[in-house]
């Protein structure tokens, strides 16, 4: 993945796309049209529009009239906020219905802007895209249940492949999955049989976008008390959440009322939800089921962009971008990697993009009070909106950032990065966390001053050196600072 090129990128603008989706109808609005895109606003609202649409092929009068006031909201707010670009995208339930385009020119009307109604072929490329600007390696099968139709497509490391749309959507299906339950089994089994390619990408993943399985990722994390409460890259292996699908497939609505985490209007269709994510994951037989908070919105966003702006890492974009906005003394992220980079093996790829992404992210508590900027700074990077961080990646900048800004390795505020990252990459973490320390202690947060020395790794030894002539403050703190380098540095070989 590449991490130059930002010439490639559009002039930043404000840009807004209006999702008219078959459930929700949803504003995103975006800070600055870029690789990793910035929300500025989101919000939505379930309109409903596809509820009843198995029975007279039309949008409902009640829900026409819901989304009509809310769009008309949204194109005001977009007026107001500035922004430069507003696009309004229909999907299932206003491209099926009888009325959609009757609906669709109303809006028109009313709003002074086109809607776009979307063919399933581009609402399914569109949610592909969306996974792939939010999880730009992703491999095997993305799933978007909407409420007027499932779409399912095959990503190859975010190439797009083949694609299917399927009338399977929740509001066309019986909200109560126990209601003639072998007939609505058998009408999504008939529905995904006839995609043939579906069962070629087993032990592959299988990427969960829609607010109602990003609803079932949410019951998760809740019912095993994981510590992060982030849906973007949560990840279970398919054995460990078949038998939850099953379970919640089966609910009543007493029982789902439990699910405190859940809107009441999110849990009548969770258990069809459920039982189609299992009907679906039983043919493709994944490795992992990874929850994906992107979607049809930003992959809209995401296929305006060029082959060179894609191939940027959006993690490390985001990073650059929080670093020029809130450095102190200017960027100091690109002395940082340079300066820290004799301590780590450049052929781990996966450490080395987080270890730069974690040197433009390495300023950002310091406006906090001294006494909590490493536990401050450990709940920002953990909980960001970023793109392409799954929660392995969160795990790291979060140790790193933590031990920075000085952290304790013995308090509680770390033990739950430990179901996030294994022993090796909190070691890789704490080394780096401990060398940026040293580089901010010795250079006050300047570029200047930080270039007048380098680090060497001379077999298992740490060294300081300065450049000739060079003056750079000294002292204890520095040496004490140098030791917890070569302390972290030991323990790798430990």
């Amino acid at each position: 993945m590449e991490t130059a090129g930002r010439d490639a990128l559009p002039n930043g603008k404000r840009e807004a796309v209006i999702d008219i989706g078959s459930n929700s109808v949803r504003l995103a609005v975006f800070e600055r049209f870029q690789r990793s895109l910035t929300p500025l606003f989101n919000e939505k609202v379930l309109c409903g529009l596809a509820r009843g649409m198995d029975r007279e092929n039309k949008l409902s009068a009640e829900a026409v009239a819901m989304a009509l006031a809310n769009l008309q909201r949204f194109t005001r707010l977009c007026q107001v906020m500035g922004v430069d670009d507003v696009e309004l995208l229909a999907t299932a339930a206003v491209r099926d219905a009888s009325n959609g385009k009757q609906f669709a020119s109303d809006v028109e009307a009313l709003t002074g802007y086109p809607v776009r109604i979307l063919s399933g072929e581009e609402e399914a490329r569109y949610a592909a895209y969306g996974v792939a600007a939010g999880i730009p390696d992703a491999d095997g099968i993305v799933g978007d249940l909407g409420g007027g139709s499932l779409e399912l497509i095959k990503l190859n490391h975010g190439q797009l492949g083949e694609s299917v749309t399927l009338p399977l959507g929740l509001l066309r299906m019986p909200c109560d999955s126990s209601t003639e339950r072998q007939a609505v089994v058998d009408k999504i089994d008939a529905a995904i049989a006839q995609v043939g390619w579906l069962g070629d990408q087993l032990g592959s993943n299988f990427y969960a976008v829609g607010g109602a399985w990003r609803s079932l990722a949410r019951v998760d994390i809740e019912q095993n008390e994981y510590p992060l409460h982030v849906i973007h890259g949560y990840t279970r292996a398919y054995r460990d959440i078949e038998d939850m699908l099953k379970v919640i497939a089966r609910l009543g609505s007493r029982s789902l009322a439990a699910f405190g985490s859940v809107s009441k209007r999110r849990l009548e269709t969770m258990p069809m939800a459920a039982l189609i994510m299992s009907r679906v994951l039983a043919v493709v037989q994944p490795e992992n089921v990874v929850f994906c908070g992107y979607g049809l919105r930003e992959g809209s966003r995401y296929a305006k962009l060029s082959d060179e702006a894609r191939a940027l890492d959006p993690l490390e974009e985001m990073a650059a971008e929080l670093a020029r906005r809130e450095g102190r003394f200017g960027d100091l992220g690109e002395p940082l990697i340079a300066w820290t980079a004799p301590l780590f093996d450049a052929a781990h790829k996966r450490w080395e993009r987080l270890r730069r992404a974690a040197c433009y992210l390495s300023d950002v508590a310091w406006r906090e009070h001294p006494d909590y900027r490493a536990e401050q700074s450990l709940l920002r990077l953990l909980r960001q909106p970023f793109e392409g961080a799954d929660h392995y990646d969160r795990g790291f900048l979060g140790m790193a950032s933590y031990i920075r800004y000085g952290g304790p390795l013995g308090s509680a505020a770390i033990v739950p990065l430990f179901e996030l990252i294994d022993q090796e990459a909190t070691r890789e973490a704490t080394i780096l966390g401990a060398a940026l320390r040293l580089g901010y202690t010795l250079s006050g947060g300047t570029r200047e001053v930080l270039s007048q020395s380098r680090l060497e790794l001379d077999g298992r030894q740490v060294n300081l050196i300065f450049e000739k002539d060079a003056w750079v403050p000294g002292g204890d703190v520095v040496e004490r600072r140098l030791a917890a380098v070569r302390k972290a540095v030991a323990a790798r070989y430990s």
